[in-house]
């Protein structure tokens, strides 16, 4: 059964400037801009890892030998070829890989344009393209542009998508050939490829409710797609293995509550946490795109298209099963959001119109025809309003994202660059422990558990793939965040020479620290804006502890002297840092306001004061946490002007 074809009247010459082609054209340089941010991701390390172990070792993984917690444990490393991949990539620079991934991030959106024009037979210089820019340039703000292998996998569902619905609409029997190299390649891509082979399931579940009987040719090329599926370095394992990641994230496993993408976006206590800050968050647009999906769901079973509302429901479950999933989600539903919104639109417009043009009062056909030609003109209207909106949006969000003004306003950490970013990954630290050839057995943060697998070379306590480590040993890890003095149970256990973690994250093992400092048996050696290094004392004698001294040789005190200036300053806040952002490059310094709290909670009160200065001065915008520790600082030091001052600028 074919699709309906949505198909409005056509005018050349009521708009000559092919806006609606312009409006997607801007959305996804749009998408390529925003993609172009610094390298964040704590799970590239391992991939690179990995990569690093096949091409010295010639053979694929089958045991862990890079973790403390897992080593000897199987490693079902489906992601090989992508690991590859960005490690050939990353050798030749930084900058390539932020570049290829943003294109391949905005490859996938021009793939979900392709389909979207050829499911619904949409012009490509029809101006109704504008609704489709600007519902995409809406519901691509949540999607992520972390390094990981998920990037090919959306690639890869599109094209599976393209496949089967040319195979649909036209009976192209052709495209079916293709099922089974893409699921050859993608199954040894990443490990959730088995969406792949679910998408073609729902195809063959769809036709058959449509058509009443088996599509015998797609069930063949189905088959042949499983076989293929099975062509991994982990045979029938490698089948299996989707169905253990499937649990934890159905479950309500510690794994699955201590990471946050893993959690479903449809809860109330997320919603609680942000408060005000939910209506600038991607969370309202995931659950705006949520009710678009279910309006679409419910237009589609009206019209019988139970291929499309079988995807969509499919695709919408994944979704509520964990943040991550989004997009995914985004990738089938998009195109049929669109497409039955669309459809929504044009009948309500020409339903009026019809109604108008059959009234009593319109007896010539002369006037009949100019009330049919009114409501088309009101539907373009509406589409050409749709159009400018997206073409501004895309500019606007474009350069704000250049200035880090758009990540800023929404409370995004990650900024425009083409480098490491020093304020979510250990670079500095890791620097540290290299120069100084610090060497020894290692406890660190999950978070940093990747980076260190790459970059010091020595095996780690813990990173990343949750598949690879015992139930048991995650849980006390977990623990050791959780509980007061959890960490002395880890330390007492499994005896580290050196202990690394962000401080401000993980402030159960910083307080330990800090509360047992003459007991503990560790010292601090290093600290930046992210992480600090503690040292088993008896292990390294020679290496200096950190005091109010040294630090203070490191910070440039001369900025006390404009404390008063500084922080009676206005600085941009709320929708001013977005605007702003349009011509001025915005800045917030993480890295000071942490060293700043770092300097505070040790009682370095000239080094703190010094990092809070150079923080407000290094920021554009306002910087509540600084003021809130200066405000702290000034009523304990009885100088309640200042402290007055800090505590209005804090809120």
């Amino acid at each position: 059964m074919e699709s309906t074809k949505y198909v409005l009247p056509t005018k050349p010459k009521y708009f000559g400037l092919n806006l609606g082609v312009i409006a997607a054209g801007m959305v996804l340089i749009m998408v390529f801009i925003m993609g172009l941010v610094r390298i964040y991701s704590p799970d590239l390390g391992f991939h690179l890892k990995s990569a690093q172990w096949m091409l010295e070792n010639k053979q694929f993984i089958y045991t862990d030998s890079f973790d403390y917690g897992s080593t000897g444990n199987k490693y079902f490393n489906l992601q090989w070829l992508f690991q590859l991949f960005v490690y050939s990539l990353y050798h030749t620079g930084e900058k390539p890989l932020v570049i290829i991934n943003a294109a391949l991030i905005t490859v996938s959106i021009a793939l979900v344009w392709f389909r979207f024009s050829k499911n619904t037979g949409i012009s490509r210089t029809n101006i109704s393209l504008g609704l489709f820019a600007f519902i995409v340039l809406l519901l691509v703000q949540p999607l992520t542009f972390e390094v990981r292998p998920h990037v090919l996998s959306w690639i890869y569902l599109n094209l599976v998508l393209i496949c089967l619905e040319f195979y649909k609409r036209n009976g192209n029997k052709k495209s079916l050939y293709f099922l089974p190299i893409i699921m050859l390649v993608w199954v040894n891509t990443h490990s959730l490829s088995i969406l792949g082979l679910a998408t073609i399931a729902i195809y063959n579940a769809g036709i058959y409710l449509e058509n009443g009987k088996i599509d015998k040719r797609l069930f063949w090329f189905s088959v042949m797609a499983f076989a293929a599926f099975l062509i991994n370095p982990y045979f029938l394992e490698g089948l299996i293995y989707p169905f253990l990641q499937f649990g934890l994230l159905s479950g309500s496993s510690m794994v699955k509550a201590y990471f946050a993408e893993l959690q479903s976006p449809f809860t109330a206590k997320e919603i609680g946490m942000l408060g005000s800050k939910y209506f600038t968050s991607p969370l309202l647009i995931i659950h705006l795109s949520a009710l678009f999906s279910v309006f679409s769901i419910a237009r589609s079973f009206i019209k019988k298209q139970f291929t499309d509302a079988l995807l969509m429901a499919a695709y919408l479950f994944v979704l509520y099963l964990a943040h991550k999933n989004y997009g995914y989600f985004l990738m089938v539903s998009l195109p049929l959001i669109v497409k039955y919104t669309m459809d929504w639109v044009n009948g309500r417009k020409h339903k009026k119109a019809n109604q108008s043009a059959s009234s009593p009062l319109k007896k010539k056909n002369k006037e009949d025809s100019n009330v049919i030609d009114a409501g088309f003109a009101s539907s373009q209207k509406l589409y050409k309003r749709f159009t400018l909106t997206a073409i501004i949006a895309a500019v606007v969000i474009s350069i704000t994202s250049i200035t880090d003004g758009y990540s800023l306003f929404r409370h995004s950490p990650y900024r425009f660059g083409f480098t490491e970013d020093t304020d979510q990954l250990p670079v500095q630290a890791t620097a540290f422990l290299n120069k100084n050839q610090l060497k020894g057995r290692m406890l660190n943060h999950l978070d940093f558990g990747g980076y260190l697998m790459a970059h010091f070379n020595e095996k780690v306590f813990i990173d990343g793939r949750m598949d690879v480590l015992p139930e048991d040993f995650f849980n006390k890890y977990v623990e050791s965040l959780t509980e007061k003095n959890g960490i002395k149970k880890l330390l007492v256990e499994y005896n580290p020479d050196i202990v690394i973690f962000p401080y401000v994250k993980a402030s159960n093992w910083w307080y330990y620290f800090i509360l047992q400092k003459e007991h503990s048996g560790y010292k601090p050696v290093y600290f930046d804006g992210l992480a600090v290094i503690y040292l088993k004392s008896a292990a390294y004698p020679l290496v200096p502890a950190l005091t109010d001294k040294t630090i203070l040789n490191n910070v440039d005190v001369a900025v006390l002297g404009r404390i008063n200036e500084s922080i009676q300053k206005p600085k941009s806040k709320g929708v001013m840092v977005l605007i702003k952002g349009l011509w001025q490059k915005q800045s917030f310094s993480i890295a000071d306001q942490n060293k700043a709290t770092y300097c505070f909670t040790n009682g370095f009160d000239s080094a703190a004061l010094s990092y809070s200065v150079t923080g407000i001065e290094k920021s554009t915008i306002q910087t509540p946490n600084i003021y809130k520790n200066l405000a702290l600082y000034f009523n304990d030091k009885k100088i309640y002007d200042l402290a007055q001052i800090c505590e209005d600028k804090a809120k």
